[in-house]
């Protein structure tokens, strides 16, 4: 058959799939502790210091410099921190440590 005459699938073929990549997770972390900021769960300083983590992280990934793991799990250690500290809820900060657990799985090796 041929497209067109209805003996093929005549339906538009989809958009490739964009994949995560460890920029994009950063960026999306970035972002979520910003609207904690927002939301008044966060204070400004601490939103401060776990930004600068990703931003280290991003500027290692970028130099392709193998610390940047390092530098997300810095973060992850912050977090719990916070949790420790009355700060942020087990539901909070579960979804920032497993999004940055997933950033450090997509960084480029």
């Amino acid at each position: 058959g041929q497209l067109g005459d209805g003996t093929l699938d005549d339906s538009p073929v989809p958009s490739p799939v964009t994949l995560p990549t460890a920029e994009t997770t950063l960026a999306y972390l970035v972002w979520h502790i910003e609207k904690m900021v927002t939301d008044g769960i966060l204070n400004d300083g601490q939103a401060t210091s776990l930004i600068s983590k990703l931003q280290n992280c991003l500027g290692a990934i970028e130099a392709d410099r193998p610390n940047a793991p390092k530098m997300l799990f810095a973060f992850v250690h912050e977090v719990e921190g916070l949790v420790n500290g009355g700060v942020l809820g087990v539901h909070q900060s579960w979804e920032l440590t497993i999004t940055a657990e997933a950033a450090i799985d997509l960084i480029p090796i």
